[in-house]
């Protein structure tokens, strides 16, 4: 038996699969956002940026119908509304070859670690 767990809580977000039944895919569950890719994707087509919450990919889906197809691929959207502040760093350095960005949480190490792949 297969568990699936989805990449987003559904505590607070509603989710579901692809509907097997109904021909789609089970990861047939890709959401849109507003933001379109710059350059050009796939043969040199425009795309948007998305994510899928049934295997957590972040990636570029055509803004079109798929090849093959003469509908535009239907997408999820979810309304969200945020920090009026994101993208206003406020850096801090913790004094232990660590950063903090108190605007998002996140810390970091200051330097690499030097090793050469």
């Amino acid at each position: 038996m297969v568990i699936l767990t989805p990449f987003i809580d559904t505590s607070y977000f509603d989710f579901a699969y692809g509907d097997a039944n109904a021909g789609e895919r089970i990861i047939d569950a890709q959401f849109a956002s507003a933001t379109l890719y710059v350059g050009r994707t796939m043969m040199g087509e425009e795309s948007l940026f998305g994510v899928n919450f049934a295997d957590g990919r972040i990636k570029g889906y055509r803004t079109g119908p798929m090849r093959g197809q003469t509908e535009d691929k239907g997408f999820y959207i979810l309304y969200v509304r945020g920090n009026p502040d994101y993208g206003v760093n406020d850096f801090h350095d913790n004094g232990d070859g660590t950063i903090t960005d108190h605007a998002t949480g996140l810390m970091w190490m200051q330097a690499d670690n030097g090793s050469f792949y």
